[in-house]
């Protein structure tokens, strides 16, 4: 049974996704960046945006998410009031032990930092191949199979959750906060443990805010919703989880060993 490529990718180059668009005619040009396609295959971009998954669009790429002005989205909603905003932006700031974050908004005053949060845009990773349904789209073909790949919530689970509680913990220590970037269907599969909340984002106690956007029917990004928490209840989340049945480990470790 042939297989339209639309229901497979959502969107190519910041545009819904149609049969035989070709995004060299727009020499892969990314609206959201101004600059080509960082998503390269070989030596041509696969510029893929989002995909289609269970119904929803879910971004694969975090350019996308800078069709908002993200350091105003920061700005307004995890500032805390009474601080100036007459803020710089340093990119891509590492440290060692700590890692690196995308970027960080911070008032200077007299050569000095005063406060500053730290910000990580998120997408969710790619398992097999979209591939063939993009080649299929771009020549404007329909593929006789649906092509193998999948979205890997566990990966992003286990490699970015780690790094939001480890450096969540660093900003508690240093009082200020970082902000994680994110689609809300990203935010739905991290957050698979139930964990303390804060609407109160200028709590003290809040050191991790999740700033979550969601895809309208125009295609545009809209904010979400804004949740504060703290390393502490992450952590605590993921550890007093309850455990899976001890009889179905035991029937894995039995099947294993083919007793």
């Amino acid at each position: 049974m042939a297989v339209d490529a639309t229901t497979l990718i959502a969107e190519v180059l910041g545009r819904p996704a149609v049969s035989g668009y070709d995004p060299a005619a727009d020499d892969f040009i990314c609206p959201f960046t101004n600059s080509r396609c960082i998503k390269a295959v070989g030596r041509e971009p696969m510029p893929v945006c989002s995909v289609w998954r269970g119904g929803r669009v879910v971004i694969v790429c975090p350019n996308r998410l800078s069709q908002r002005d993200l350091i105003d989205d920061v700005l307004d909603h995890c500032w805390p009031e009474g601080v100036s905003r007459d803020v710089a932006i340093a990119r891509e700031v590492q440290l060692a032990g700590f890692g690196n974050v995308d970027f960080v908004i911070a008032h200077i005053s007299d050569g000095a930092v005063g406060h500053f949060v730290s910000v990580e845009a998120q997408t969710v990773d790619v398992t097999g191949s979209y591939r063939p349904a993009y080649q299929a789209l771009v020549g404007g073909d329909e593929l006789q199979r649906s092509p193998s790949f999948g979205l890997n919530w566990d990966n992003v689970y286990k490699r970015y959750m780690t790094q939001v509680i480890r450096k969540g913990f660093h900003h508690h220590h240093w009082r200020t906060k970082i902000v994680a970037l994110m689609q809300d269907e990203l935010y739905n599969q991290l957050t698979k443990f139930p964990f303390l909340t804060s609407p109160n984002i200028s709590d003290p106690s809040v050191n991790v805010v999740f700033l979550l956007y969601k895809i309208n029917e125009n295609w545009n990004l809209d904010i979400s919703d804004v949740i504060g928490t703290s390393h502490a209840n992450l952590s605590q989340a993921a550890l007093y989880a309850d455990a899976p049945d001890r009889k179905a480990f035991e029937a894995k470790i039995l099947d294993r060993l083919k007793v």
